[in-house]
């Protein structure tokens, strides 16, 4: 049962990747499809959020996502040094600077921010499982400023960072859709109280932060 498809998130997602389709192809409309278009597939994710070992979390999204980012990157790299080679008849130092987002401009980032936000989340459950609300907003704001103000954290840390409120959002859907049967309001269906409804007067801002990171 754990393991069961739930449709309408696949559905959910499936809209939400012809959406990221469209505003790469086009751009009518594409300022509203940017509000929201990579928080949902986070929060999705958070609804889906099981809580486990962290062994175990880093054996199954290790391989269901840092895997195929690590092999997609190294395909990428001869790629890319070919490229710069034809285009710019330069030939670029081989590091492991190579793996790194910027160097192949490929949206391969969402898989590591997926990766590190799920690890992440299974770290704080359980170590500060009654100050959650702490620990999200924190880790956030980290986030947050450092995209704004570049502390120097590695872009791919600071994805992870800026999508973890989402996720969080997610686990607080899972709540209420898993215990409640839909009741008390449109926020209270889906597990938000008070605290959390300033997440979506923030979307905007954190979404294009996002976008900069990782497109």
């Amino acid at each position: 049962m754990r393991n069961q498809r739930i449709q309408w998130i696949d559905s959910a997602k499936g809209f939400g990747i012809l959406l990221v389709v469209y505003a790469h192809l086009f751009e009518f409309g594409t300022s509203l499809i940017y509000l929201f278009h990579m928080p949902l597939f986070f929060i999705l994710s958070g609804i889906t959020f099981r809580e486990e070992s962290l062994t175990d979390c880093l054996i199954k999204k290790g391989r269901s996502l840092l895997l195929p980012y690590i092999v997609f990157a190294i395909l990428f790299v001869p790629l890319r040094i070919l490229y710069l080679f034809i285009a710019e008849g330069t030939m670029p130092p081989i590091g492991f600077h190579c793996l790194s987002r910027s160097f192949f401009d490929v949206p391969l980032w969402f898989l590591f921010a997926l990766f590190g936000v799920t690890v992440l989340m299974t770290i704080v459950v359980k170590m500060c499982r009654n100050w959650m609300v702490y620990a999200v907003c924190l880790l956030s704001s980290v986030g947050y400023i450092s995209a704004s103000h570049t502390f120097g954290l590695p872009s791919l840390v600071i994805q992870v960072l800026l999508t973890f409120v989402f996720l969080y959002v997610g686990t607080l859907m899972n709540k209420s859709l898993g215990h409640r049967g839909g009741g008390g309001g449109i926020f209270n269906a889906f597990g938000f109280d008070s605290r959390f409804c300033h997440i979506f007067n923030i979307f905007p801002t954190w979404n294009r932060y996002i976008n900069l990171e990782g497109t």
